[in-house]
């Protein structure tokens, strides 16, 4: 399931959850034959439940504090700014995230249950949890503490899209000075391209802003699913209108035209300190931008109407657009395929609209 459709999942459900602490929301997990997750607030009991957890060797530095002794010192379980969501698979409680909002972003902490340790939870909790944080807490990235020895944890988180950022720190923790790894999961920022296999994205497009070169980039997934197209193609009405993207088709079937059957990789930044927003959900970066993919879209005509019909996006079909306006527009295309800003896309724009315009 895409990101998207699980996000529409926990925005229908989540109310319920918070409303009725026992309720469970199942979560379908992305990876390929992962089973079933479900989530709900924790519940008075299982704090209880988890303060007695205990786990073996190295790993008991993890023991959980009792809830009660939570409840003295006002932390854990006990701080009403903490955010807690337990995970079942089945009847077993498996784990639990903790989500804390700062200022800029949210902090993430997260626990597998001993008896279901290094069994791949921690990293299905992980990628759940970050749809969560941007349903409570909105655009802002999330990130985490580990101890450097852990490397089962960093490997985990790894595989979770999440990425150690800058060196290694200590800490004072409630058992003494720790080393510490903080790692990054990449704020919800997209490119849309029809190229798989990039870990960059090239500073090499002209800016809207100021036509300096530029790496591109939208917090609106939609967009960048129309940004799934080959620069001979680079043709496209669109824009929002309150707060819903609207494509215009400028020839007939022009959507299924040049997405019918076609890839699409949506890519993600590793970090956003260099992007910059420019107008409304486009961010820009001077320079190169390093990237994880985040999706695989096997056709993108289809996953654009799956956005159309969960009203992400308001497709304006060519025979409901007003004829004076689309023979206006062709005419315009008509008069201008020499601009240097038509070129590479010149034979496109030809083959499709020469039998439009007078």
């Amino acid at each position: 399931m895409a990101i998207r459709d699980r996000i529409r999942l926990i925005r229908n459900l989540q109310g319920m959850a918070q409303n009725d602490p026992g309720t469970l929301v199942r979560f379908p997990e992305k990876m390929e034959g992962a089973s079933m997750l479900q989530y709900h607030r924790t519940t008075e009991s299982e704090k209880y439940e988890i303060g007695n957890w205990k786990y073996e060797g190295a790993y008991s530095i993890y023991d959980s504090t009792p809830y009660e002794e939570q409840k003295k010192a006002g932390r854990g379980f006990a701080n009403p700014k903490n955010s807690f969501f337990s995970f079942c698979d089945g009847e077993n409680l498996v784990g639990y995230i903790n989500l804390f909002e700062e200022a800029s972003e949210v902090f993430l902490g997260i626990a597998a249950n001993p008896a279901f340790c290094n069994q791949g939870y921690g990293q299905k909790m992980a990628l759940a949890a970050n749809e969560i944080a941007r349903e409570l807490f909105g655009n802002k990235p999330l990130y985490l503490e580990v101890r450097t020895w852990n490397k089962r944890a960093v490997r985990c988180y790894e595989k979770a899209g999440f990425h150690i950022d800058g060196e290694a720190f200590t800490q004072k923790t409630a058992i003494g000075e720790g080393s510490f790894y903080r790692m990054v999961k990449p704020a919800a920022f997209f490119h849309g391209s029809v190229v798989g296999g990039l870990n960059r994205i090239l500073a090499n497009a002209r800016s809207h802003a100021d036509g300096s070169k530029v790496a591109y980039f939208t917090t609106d997934r939609v967009y960048a699913l129309v940004c799934c197209r080959s620069k001979e193609e680079n043709f496209v009405t669109m824009g929002p209108r309150d707060g819903v993207q609207n494509y215009f088709e400028r020839f007939p079937d022009q959507l299924k035209t040049m997405y019918e059957g076609k890839e699409g990789f949506i890519y993600q930044p590793v970090s956003s300190v260099n992007l910059k927003n420019t107008k409304g959900h486009t961010w820009e970066s001077s320079v190169d931008v390093p990237v994880v993919l985040a999706e695989h879209i096997p056709n993108v005509y289809a996953e654009i109407l799956r956005e159309e019909a969960a009203g992400n996006v308001i497709v304006h079909r060519y025979a409901e657009i007003d004829p004076a306006e689309q023979k206006l527009n062709a005419n315009y295309i008509r008069d201008h395929l020499d601009d240097p800003l038509f070129k590479e896309y010149r034979a496109f724009l030809i083959r499709h609209f020469s039998s439009l315009w007078d």
